[in-house]
């Protein structure tokens, strides 16, 4: 890093020059650092110099270290993201604060996700909220945003959808998109305001319109549901794509969605595949998880069951108890792999006790006919019961099944009943065929 002469006298001002801003005064030495971080910004965004991120984090340094504040919060930003200087967030977080206790709005900002993130600073959502509120006091508004989902989400703050929806709109009449898309969020699920889906798809369109991809994706899902707006699997579409171009995986999954059953575009299977596949690589866990039952079927590629497991695999380290519950079947029918119950099991517990009520039918199925684990009936009705009260119909036609027979459970033709009665309801057959049974049993017995 040059000194500030060198780097002046670079820059076109000569050695007196700088003698004479350090010699003159105040008002002259202030100039120099403001003619610093000016070079900065010039440096930064190649106005009317060549654009270089390290001659800018030079400039921004020599104003930094002096106390130009906002030189001391881009020279954070620099280092935050690795732009014209070595990537390092506790050195960012460093500047942040400098510039931050000084009363810089956007630094008492960008501190305040540091706290929020976990990034060059410990987590502390206490920290957070307070240096967005301090931002916020000034009216930034992005802080006014986080400061409201803080107040959404209790994160260092007494939870108050009052005070969320508060800061959101006063984010959003300052034409915020984050906080635009926050209300039309807090209207579609009743937060601090009346529930109203249609006024939620204006709050949306606000923040879609300024090219906000979580909103667009957002509309685009609101089209394609028909969720406080007409059905329209063409607008749908259009607002996925403006939504995908811009790097939003979800998007890109319910396009390919789109495009794999035909919604308001020609069906088309491989390119459906290909945005899963971007999706997917990106890391999104919904896209990887359908990348694996698009390899395991071979929908739209060959069929791939050492690709399938991989992509469960990603999706499944993430925590998606889908992409588990598929490991699970596919170790328990040895799909591509040798069979292997024990780590069936391991995928269907997995899923399980995150309650995913189809894991837990398959869980107590193990149990219950000692796959995998030592058979255990008592074991097995547990999980039963928990996969039933979750609305999952095998779960309740096996939890039937047990108090028909006094499996694992007391019998009891009254709860059989009124289990498989459920079942049947949602239209299982095993559960409708045991039904007519009893009740003919009961008429005629």
């Amino acid at each position: 890093m040059q000194d500030i002469r060198s780097s002046l006298q670079n820059e076109g001002m000569e050695p007196t020059e700088y003698n004479d801003v350090y010699t003159d005064g105040e008002k002259q030495r202030k100039d120099a650092i403001q003619a610093a971080y000016m070079k900065g910004e010039c440096r930064y965004y190649g106005n009317g110099v060549p654009q270089s991120y390290e001659k800018a984090a030079e400039y921004y340094m020599i104003a930094a270290v002096q106390g130009h504040a906002k030189a001391q919060n881009i020279l954070g930003y620099c280092y935050d993201n690795g732009l014209g200087v070595k990537q390092d967030h506790e050195i960012a977080a460093g500047w942040y604060m400098k510039s931050a206790k000084q009363g810089y709005a956007k630094a008492q900002y960008n501190i305040g996700l540091c706290y929020a993130n976990g990034e060059g600073v410990e987590q502390n959502y206490d920290l957070a909220a307070q240096w967005y509120a301090k931002a916020a006091e000034q009216g930034y508004a992005k802080a006014e945003t986080e400061l409201g989902w803080c107040f959404e989400n209790g994160y260092g703050v007494e939870q108050s959808y009052e005070m969320a929806i508060r800061l959101y709109i006063r984010a959003a009449k300052q034409g915020e998109a984050k906080a635009q898309y926050n209300i039309g969020r807090c209207c579609a699920l009743g937060y601090g305001m009346e529930k109203d889906e249609t006024t939620a798809i204006g709050w949306y369109k606000m923040a879609a319109e300024q090219g906000d991809d979580t909103a667009q994706f957002q509309l685009g899902y609101c089209y394609e549901t028909g969720s406080g707006v007409e059905q329209s699997y063409e607008n749908a579409v259009m607002w996925y794509e403006k939504a995908a171009s811009q790097g939003n995986t979800s998007a890109m999954h319910y396009l390919g969605h789109c495009y794999f059953y035909g919604k308001g575009v020609v069906k088309n299977i491989a390119s459906a595949v290909e945005l899963y596949r971007k999706a997917a690589e990106t890391g999104d866990t919904d896209a990887q998880n359908t990348m694996g039952y698009c390899c395991l079927y071979g929908y739209g590629i060959p069929q791939n069951c050492s690709e399938a497991i991989y992509w469960y695999e990603k999706s499944a380290a993430k925590g998606s108890t889908l992409a588990q519950l598929n490991l699970g079947y596919i170790y328990e029918n040895g799909y591509g792999v040798e069979a292997n119950n024990e780590t069936a099991v391991y995928w269907f517990a997995s899923a399980a006790q995150q309650g995913d009520a189809a894991a837990e039918n398959e869980l107590g199925k193990c149990y219950m006919y000692g796959k995998g684990v030592m058979q255990d009936a008592i074991e097995a009705v547990k999980w039963y019961m928990r996969s039933s009260e979750h609305g999952n119909s095998d779960g309740q036609a096996n939890l039937g099944y047990c108090y028909e027979t006094g499996t694992g459970i007391q019998k009891s033709y009254e709860k059989a009943m009124e289990w498989y009665l459920r079942a049947a309801e949602q239209g299982n057959e095993y559960a409708s065929e045991r039904l007519m049974t009893l009740t003919g049993m009961a008429r005629f017995g």
